[in-house]
């Protein structure tokens, strides 16, 4: 069986990389990525790849190892900006986005920067999505919360009165017609 390389377009067989030690931890290293980063991880690494040359496995590991770094960490961080919440699927992303715009990048890469950079800006975007969202969810919870109370605080000033009322209709002997009086102001509320 021959495998062809989707990053330096090297053919070999099966049997050839798995005797290379090197190709072998990279692409256990691979394995041990998040599915969804580890899908895109083999695009990903063409960005990395010489012109005129094959990306060696060494290199090939060495980027894997930082890359899974990155990703494991939870978080993305760029200089001079804050630190966001960053899961695998939002690195996947901004590697896809990288590996389809291929041709204005800079190639080959030399760090990881740039994706940094890419994954930082989608990740800052789902932040304050969320915090909206949240926002959003808060402020509608509060205005039920708020309606809830000052129904609750209505109808409890009505017990109020209506206790002091119905002291004075005991004394008039008039509390009968008041339990029906009652009686149809629920229906109405319901």
């Amino acid at each position: 069986m021959k495998l062809v390389c989707p990053c330096c377009g090297a053919t070999a067989s099966a049997k050839a990389w798995e005797s290379d030690m090197e190709a072998r931890k990279a692409m256990q290293a691979i394995v041990g990525l998040p599915h969804e980063v580890a899908v895109e991880s083999f695009g990903y690494l063409g960005l990395f790849r010489p012109q005129q040359r094959a990306l060696s496995w060494k290199a090939a590991l060495r980027i894997v190892q930082e890359l899974s770094a990155l990703v494991a960490s939870g978080h993305v961080q760029v200089k001079g900006k804050p630190s966001r919440p960053c899961p695998p699927d939002v690195w996947a992303v901004g590697m896809r986005q990288m590996v389809a715009q291929r041709d204005t990048i800079a190639r080959p890469l030399k760090n990881h920067n740039y994706l940094r950079q890419v994954v930082w800006q989608l990740a800052d975007k789902l932040d304050a999505d969320l915090e909206a969202r949240r926002y959003q969810e808060e402020r509608n919870g509060n205005a039920r919360a708020e309606r809830q109370q000052e129904r609750q605080i209505k109808r409890q000033e009505e017990v109020v009165l209506t206790e002091a009322e119905q002291e004075t209709l005991k004394k008039l002997g008039l509390d009968q017609t008041f339990k029906r009086m009652e009686a149809a102001q629920k229906n109405r509320e319901k």
